[in-house]
């Protein structure tokens, strides 16, 4: 049975990929949970309509996101946290806190297309890419400092 897939399906394709499966999976797992048609012309061309439109959409979605990465790239954060030997930092700065200090520099950007594979956690300046797009990434400086309280 060939299908055409609406959802990305692990081991098996992503959106809009044609693909020969099994009858009994297509029929009683693709086709009901609405993860998959059956290839017909009618289908496929729908699907090619659809396609269409979302690439313009994206197109459309790329122009502004370039607009914001040109304004995103050479922001400097500034964070203090309490560190210990080695510049080591006792906490981290997350991607939660950079998502609250880019909302407070009024840019709304999620915290998940912040793309440091882990928190920072020493004392310095890094480098933090935000994907805005598949194909629109802006860089960000983070400057980290030692908190010099005292207690």
């Amino acid at each position: 049975m060939e299908v055409i897939l609406l959802e990305n399906v692990d081991n098996l394709g992503a959106v809009g990929d044609k693909v020969r499966v099994a009858s009994g999976y297509g029929r009683n797992y693709l086709i009901p949970l609405k993860k998959a048609v059956l290839v017909t012309k009618k289908n496929f061309a729908s699907l090619m309509k659809q396609a269409e439109l979302k690439k313009k959409k994206l197109g459309k979605e790329k122009e502004a996101l370039e607009a914001i990465k040109e304004k995103l790239d050479g922001v400097v954060l500034a964070f203090s946290r309490k560190s210990g030997e080695n510049e080591k930092l006792f906490g981290s700065v997350t991607h939660g806190d950079i998502a609250d200090a880019l909302k407070d520099k009024s840019f709304d950007v999620d915290k998940k297309k912040i793309h440091e594979l882990t928190p920072l956690k020493t004392v310095g300046e890094h480098q933090v890419e935000i994907k805005l797009h598949p194909e629109v990434t802006a860089t960000i400086m983070v400057t980290i400092a030692a908190d010099t309280e005292a207690e």
